[in-house]
């Protein structure tokens, strides 16, 4: 057969793009005459090159499979990055091979950027040292599937054995193990994956081994490649998946409280917080009175009057997103004095203090939360105001704000130590603090708040962005501050945010290496933009791991952006984010997130000013209304650009409730379910940057005196369902009979 007949046969087009290094070389061209007769006996045509540049749009479109042949991710240019990136994400077929999975920063080049992107599509992973190059086996664990179907139980083959920093199970569908006892590993991992398939992806598979140029005479290896091809590239809907609520197995519990909310310390007290865009009130301030930070413009800051948490508006619309935690903390939280009598407040705070928090003001937090149903978390100040003369803190104003909070039928829940360590000196901290100096305030405050509060829950460290966008900046390592307290800890928490907004696209938060620190509307729809999310969790996930095992994760703080969030943040097109990240982080057993702010700024989940909800109140809303504690596998992605999540139906014994998100923003997606169900399709017809949106093609909003509206399904039947472009939908199946769900 010659070449031209074989492209006008073949079911479909391959890709190889192999890398020839002095590592690899060797076996990629060994393997490309296989790949070659592999797809001419398997009606595929490959196109074999060594050349990465045929990684962009228009090359990658003539394809429906790239095999990426010991290429390294860190070896494309961020254009053949961000090409591959669309491919996969549209539906592309992916296979990897062998190096093609080294992940991890430690592989880095100057001047470049990370892709996050790639570590959390491959499971989440980052690659160790492995061991010699051995004899060693190779265990098929799942029988049935179509890529292992046809191998036998056990294969011998000599490679490397890459490990990685933890198994990616159970982020991944795992096809094939390592016997670590047929051959020396560098550091066992126990479970020990090396063959997978990422079900959040149409057709991803990753095969770990395949080092030595000897495979390529090993049949067992050929069925392999062979079948993990044609699984690759089989046609959109050739398999479709069926989303079967009654199956779906029980993954994870998360807290009943788990969708919850900040409200920063400074709205409370009042003062300068990051001006709504939409304000021009700090522009008008005296210059004199602009808060200065240095790499920020004056301007991106107003002040502001303390919250009316009295506001009955403010309240009912509170109280439909509660059970919660309602956090009141932040970076104003570790500089804020605590007036503990009824006088008038001070003209300016004490020394050492850059805030005062009244007795009425602390009383209003308390008496909201209750009405609220938002169990109170709180942080305590650190500043120089509250040391000793030899620097020391101390718990004087602890103390009193916890002994007042009890006096008026109060109660703080839990609490972190203080806000954001990592940015110690940025926060308030003295000059010079470091991982020693926490570790010593930390012993103090410890037995103290034991001692004060028994049965509150101690939150910590609380840092930020360590795993991405604050990865190189030099500031506290939460490693170190851990190793310096030892253990204490009820629960692990960090805090969140995938960028910084306009406001600080002066200030260089990101060192060499990290995330770049801004985004755009562009990109929020996109993969790597919502994946960020799981990068973090998982990067302090391994931190609890290590240094409080066993413990829960919080995330006690995220928004859109750090900086009060950017314009857009309170318009339709951040829900995907809001909605993507609760049901990324309750796969992952993220107990708690909570949102920053309630009302405050862009990324409120209320207008400050109208206290008119925005689209992220009402996505928290149906979150609230149906999602339940117990977290689901919802199993593989029905359609590409399409991301499911699944959890009990709230209120119903085995119901199950499914969130449905489909990110492509042009075209509808049809997905296919097998029973009755009550739909809720979150869409605006205003656009992606609207500050609106419907309910079932109903705008949302409150009904006269601020009422709020019924919150109602549509009946729909078993079968075909669209998906609209860019929507989010809940499907609720009261009568799934899911035995995880009773």
């Amino acid at each position: 057969m010659t070449p031209a007949i074989l492209v006008a046969v073949a079911a479909f087009r391959v890709l190889v793009v192999a890398a020839n290094d002095r590592y690899h070389g060797a076996m990629s061209d060994a393997a490309k005459p296989v790949l070659e007769s592999l797809g001419a006996e398997n009606g595929f045509a490959v196109d074999f090159t060594h050349d990465a540049t045929v990684l962009n749009d228009e090359d990658l479109a003539r394809h429906a499979v790239v095999v990426q042949l010991h290429l390294a991710p860190f070896d494309m240019t961020r254009d053949q990055q961000d090409a591959l990136q669309r491919f996969i994400v549209r539906g592309g077929g992916w296979v990897g091979i062998h190096a093609a999975g080294l992940t991890g920063r430690q592989f880095l080049k100057e001047g470049a950027e990370y892709w996050s992107w790639f570590e959390t599509f491959l499971g989440g992973v980052v690659y160790s040292p492995h061991p010699a190059l051995q004899r060693g086996t190779l265990v098929v664990e799942d029988r049935t599937h179509p890529i292992t179907k046809n191998l036998p139980e056990r294969m011998e083959i000599t490679d490397e054995w890459y490990e990685y920093d933890r198994s990616p199970r159970p982020d991944v569908h795992v096809l094939a193990t390592a016997d670590e006892s047929t051959y020396k590993p560098n550091k066992p991992m126990g479970d020990h994956p090396l063959v997978w398939t990422n079900p959040a992806f149409r057709r991803m598979v990753y095969i770990g081994i395949g080092h030595d140029p000897s495979v390529c005479a090993d049949p067992h290896y050929r069925v392999l490649l062979r079948d993990a091809i044609r699984w690759a590239g089989e046609p959109l809907g050739a398999e479709p998946v069926k989303l079967d609520p009654a199956r779906m197995r029980r993954v994870g519990q998360v807290d009943a409280r788990f969708q919850s909310y900040n409200v920063e310390m400074v709205e409370v007290t009042g003062g300068r917080f990051w001006a709504p865009y939409k304000s021009e009130a700090a522009a008008a301030e005296p210059a004199a009175e602009k808060l200065s930070v240095p790499g920020i413009d004056a301007n991106a800051f107003r002040r502001r009057p303390p919250i009316d948490l009295r506001n009955q508006r403010l309240r009912t619309l509170a109280a439909a997103l509660g059970p919660a935690y309602m956090r009141v903390s932040g970076t104003w939280a570790n500089s804020t004095y605590f007036l503990d009598s009824d006088d008038p407040p001070p003209a300016s705070p004490p020394a050492g203090f850059g805030g005062v928090l009244t007795r009425a003001q602390w009383r209003a937090v308390v008496e909201f939360s209750k009405a609220a149903d938002a169990r109170l978390v709180t942080s305590f100040a650190i500043s120089p105001g509250v040391r000793d003369d030899k620097g020391v803190w101390t718990p004087d104003q602890a103390r009193k704000l916890l002994a007042y909070t009890s006096s008026i039928g109060g109660r703080i829940a839990a609490a972190e130590f203080f806000n954001e360590p990592n940015l110690a000196v940025m926060g308030g901290a003295p000059n010079g603090y470091d991982a020693a100096a926490y570790g010593h305030d930390f012993r103090a405050f410890l037995p103290f708040i034991r001692s004060a509060v028994p049965g509150l829950l101690v939150l910590g460290p609380g840092s930020v962005g360590e795993g991405g966008l604050l990865a190189s900046f030099p500031g506290l390592k939460s490693e170190d501050m851990l190793t310096a307290t030892g253990p204490g800890l009820d629960a692990f928490s960090y805090h969140f945010y995938g960028g910084v907004s306009k406001r600080c696209a002066g200030r260089s938060l990101a060192g060499q290496g990290g995330q770049t620190g801004q985004t755009s509307p562009e990109a929020a729809l996109s993969e790597e933009w919502l994946s960020r999310t799981e990068r973090d969790a998982r990067f302090y996930a391994a931190l609890r791991d290590r240094f409080e095992p066993g413990r829960p994760l919080w995330l006690t703080e995220t928004g859109e952006t750090a900086c009060g969030g950017n314009p857009w943040a309170s318009t339709f097109i951040d829900s995907f984010r809001y909605l993507e990240q609760l049901g990324r982080l309750a796969k992952l057993g993220v107990q708690v997130v909570m949102h920053n702010t309630l009302a405050a700024s862009d990324y409120g989940l209320i207008d400050e000013e109208t206290l008119e909800p925005r689209p992220n109140y009402w996505s928290a809303v149906l979150w609230r209304t149906l999602m339940g504690a117990t977290v689901l596998d919802a199993g593989p992605s029905p359609a590409p650009g399409v991301h499911v999540y699944a959890h009990c139906l709230a209120g119903k014994p085995g119901g199950i409730a499914l969130l449905a998100v489909n990110t492509d923003r042009s075209a509808p997606r049809d997905v296919t379910v097998p029973m009755r169900n009550e739909r809720y399709t979150l869409a605006s017809a205003q656009g992606l940057l609207a500050h609106s949106l419907e309910l079932n093609g109903n705008a949302l909003a409150l009904g006269k005196d601020g009422a709020m509206p019924p919150i109602r399904g549509v009946p729909t039947p078993a079968g075909p369902l669209a998906l609209p472009a860019a929507s989010m939908t809940f499907l609720a199946f009261a009568d799934a009979g899911n035995a995880g769900c009773r």
